[in-house]
């Protein structure tokens, strides 16, 4: 009994016989997966958003400049007669910080005062948290700012520059 082994390459033919089998194979499978998974229309989802805290300060009437006058000097303080008003909205409902920040140094110190609150502005910067309001909130800041002992008679730009940040 004789037994032959036919070690040849396989023809171009041949090969491409055995890929499009496999091709159609695979195609087959997909289309087939396809029909089954196709019926489904409901599936569980979970959605997760992350809301980033801001806030937004708009200044609706500044007090421009404020002029400094004899009187004044020897009085040594200025009420300014036009409040500044304020409008600041946020998102956060743990509210806002409120911050003032002195921009002139022949003030010494700037006195904020609205509602039953007063902040004071002298050297650094100052803080004050405010609770959070759905519609925003209009503020109306009445100004008295403490001269130092050299401040020249003339007109001053605004002394605090006003800023604000979520909590």
């Amino acid at each position: 009994m004789a037994c032959s082994l036919d070690y040849s390459k396989p023809t171009n033919g041949q090969l491409m016989r055995t890929s499009l089998l496999r091709l159609s194979t695979a195609l087959l499978v997909i289309f087939t997966a396809a029909e089954i998974f196709a019926g489904s229309a409901t599936a569980p989802m979970r959605v997760s958003v992350n809301v980033i805290a801001r806030a937004i300060l708009t200044v609706d009437s500044p007090a421009a400049t404020i002029d400094v006058t004899e009187v004044d000097i020897a009085r040594g303080y200025i009420d300014v007669g036009e409040p500044i008003v304020i409008r600041v909205r946020t998102n956060s409902r743990a509210g806002y910080l409120l911050q003032a920040e002195p921009q002139i140094p022949a003030f010494k110190m700037v006195e904020l005062t609205f509602g039953d609150t007063t902040m004071t502005v002298a050297g650094t910067e100052s803080w004050i948290s405010r609770p959070y309001v759905p519609a925003g909130e209009v503020i109306a800041m009445h100004m008295r700012v403490h001269l130092d002992k050299g401040t020249q008679v003339g007109s001053y730009p605004l002394p605090i520059a006003l800023s604000t940040r979520p909590l």
